[in-house]
């Protein structure tokens, strides 16, 4: 029943956040908010359900001050990556890795100088070669991605990650609490 179905969603959302969690490199880690402390600006690009994400987390660093942006259309997005420059940071969800958008935005990134962070699946795929650090989350949610509702479990992990070393500890247990509503 009803109970059964969600009770293994849950445990799909704390599996997937745990094994997230397991793959986080803390010199990775490091670099990546390095990155992001010293942007002037960070932008940030996906497509379909990553777009929400990034919406989210938009609104989740414009709590602590840090200028953040996110476009809804796939010009907007090309555009913004065209006219970027090395003052940026582009911040690239991707579960796949593969996914045509996304590749052509990071194309762009490249050549103009533009460093970038990708949150993508564990392996080799065409916008992690790309970008400058890569973090992983589970291949495994991939399977469910294919035939069932999004799971934004690991990208929305690595998320709220980023937002922690730039916080007071009064600002995190804000951050937490408006995340939860």
């Amino acid at each position: 029943g009803i109970t059964e179905i969600s009770s293994n969603l849950s445990q799909l959302f704390v599996d997937a956040v745990k094994e997230t969690n397991s793959l986080v490199d803390e010199d990775t880690y490091g670099q990546a908010i390095d990155l992001l402390d010293q942007a002037t600006f960070i932008d940030i690009y996906g497509v379909g359900s990553n777009q929400h994400l990034a919406y989210n987390f938009t609104l989740d660093m414009r709590r602590i001050n840090k200028e953040v942006t996110t476009s809804t259309s796939q010009q907007e997005q090309l555009i913004k990556a065209a006219t970027s420059n090395k003052d940026r940071v582009a911040l690239i969800i991707s579960y796949t890795g593969e996914t045509k958008d996304i590749l052509e935005i990071c194309q762009l990134l490249k050549v103009s100088e533009t460093p970038m962070i990708c949150i993508s699946s564990v392996g080799n795929n065409s916008i992690s070669d790309l970008c400058d650090i890569t973090l992983n989350i589970v291949t495994w949610e991939k399977m469910f991605r294919k035939s069932a509702p999004s799971l934004p479990a690991c990208p929305l992990c690595w998320c709220w990650i980023f937002c922690m070393p730039a916080c007071s500890r009064e600002t995190m247990i804000k951050i937490s609490n408006a995340c939860l509503r």
